[in-house]
């Protein structure tokens, strides 16, 4: 039985980095200075953005529901 924590914790952490190491190797591009993009705001939208902003990018989310924009913003000012 795989726990909730644990699965959030996959997720957050897992997607992130391994869909920008998949960036990375097929582009063989250097993204730290360039801004990186991320739609949407769960758990999988915040693993991107804590990977992108790990390498060093500027990192842009875009969300529609206004509490999680909101929570995006927020940490985004704490981790700066």
């Amino acid at each position: 039985m795989i726990l909730p924590r644990r699965t959030n914790l996959i997720t957050f952490y897992g997607t992130g980095q391994s869909s920008l190491d998949g960036i990375l190797r097929a582009t063989s591009v250097l993204i730290a200075g360039k801004y990186f993009v991320v739609a949407g705001y769960g758990h999988c939208g915040r693993g991107a953005r804590s990977a992108g902003q790990r390498h060093g990018c500027k990192n842009h989310h875009h969300r529609t529901d206004p509490v999680m924009a909101l929570r995006a913003t927020r940490l985004k000012a704490m981790t700066s």
